[in-house]
């Protein structure tokens, strides 16, 4: 049966892209980071939209790892879900049922790679923690460190910043 919710026909194509023309999957791909992010917040949830979606790109990317095919654009509309998911939403993506260890720490290595805030590091690791999903101990050990690694330098990015500010603004008093 097919969903109704906006975007539910692109999810469709995207799950399953394997057995699609490349130009459909493309444009699933393509229609899916096109959504605004206020259309995912709205479909927010247990059963939201952009887990579902997430959960859908893990696996592909998974199943990807053999060709690179649709990679960049995956990981492009994982980062679009991933700005505007919460914790519930990523709950939805964990129980999803083909997610497993493995696409998680595809999450894990993506997010560090590209020096995703804090604050996504520590929702997914409060989702972690709160769903039903068995997890080994030293994943959500690294979400938790990433975490706190990210909160300490966006915390001296932003005190040297500041301190630049201060230079700046002595730097107009003097004149």
């Amino acid at each position: 049966m097919l969903s109704v919710t906006p975007g539910g026909h692109a999810k469709l194509c995207q799950q399953f892209f394997v057995l699609l023309n490349e130009k459909i999957v493309s444009g699933a791909i393509s229609t899916l980071i096109s959504v605004p992010s206020s259309i995912y917040n709205h479909y927010s949830g247990i059963e939201s939209i952009s887990g579902l979606c997430l959960a859908v790109c893990l696996v592909n990317l998974e199943e990807a790892e053999k060709k690179t095919e649709y990679k960049k654009e995956t990981f492009e509309l994982v980062n679009h879900l991933l700005q505007s998911s919460n914790c519930f939403d990523i709950i939805t993506c964990l129980n999803y049922q083909d997610i497993s260890q493995s696409n998680v720490q595809i999450l894990y290595g993506w997010m560090v790679d590209i020096g995703a805030d804090a604050v996504y590091f520590e929702t997914v690791m409060e989702a972690l923690e709160l769903s039903s999903f068995s997890t080994d101990i030293p994943l959500l050990q690294k979400f938790r460190s990433r975490a706190e690694k990210r909160r300490r330098d966006e915390v001296a990015f932003r005190g040297d910043q500041h301190a630049t500010e201060q230079e700046e603004d002595d730097d107009e008093d003097e004149l």
